[in-house]
């Protein structure tokens, strides 16, 4: 699991943990990740990676939202000795060396795409490098600029 995804697969759990642990008297709950690019992500929930984990953000702060219980997720510095945010960093680094099959195991889409352009460039760039016509096909097709050729002036 990338770390990008671990960060969000964290913040996920922390919702979870926080709507198990939920007290009838609470209105704010506050949830601290040190890593920009995920929180930026829940922002911005396009077709990107992460989308799995984003989308069951989402679902969580909605169930909060219907509990009219405020939801704070917060920035803070890494590296800078925090205590918990040390220990979470430790803990989400061990969690991308974990080998075994996890319920929230996944391929995202936006790795299939990625693969998908990955092999297409590279079939392509083989045919290309097997071909002795380099394109020379193209050559049936009268091709006119658009353009006007610009003109170079060279200073002597």
């Amino acid at each position: 699991m990338k770390v990008f995804n671990v960060e969000l697969f964290t913040i996920e759990k922390a919702f979870k943990i926080a709507w198990e642990n939920k007290q009838l008297n609470i209105n704010k709950i506050w949830i601290f990740s040190n890593n920009q690019a995920a929180i930026k992500r829940l922002k911005n929930p396009s077709l990107k990676a992460g989308l799995y984990y984003v989308q069951s953000i989402k679902k969580w702060a909605k169930k909060f939202q219907d509990r009219a219980i405020q939801l704070q997720l917060e920035w803070v510095p890494g590296h800078m000795n925090i205590k918990g945010n040390e220990l979470a960093d430790k803990a989400a680094k061990k969690g991308t060396e974990l080998q075994y099959v996890t319920p929230e195991s996944y391929i995202s889409l936006a790795f299939v795409k990625r693969k998908i352009r990955e092999t297409g460039l590279a079939n392509w760039n083989d045919i290309w490098t097997d071909s002795t016509a380099k394109g020379k096909h193209y050559s049936q097709f009268e091709c006119k600029f658009k353009w006007k050729q610009a003109v170079k002036i060279v200073k002597k």
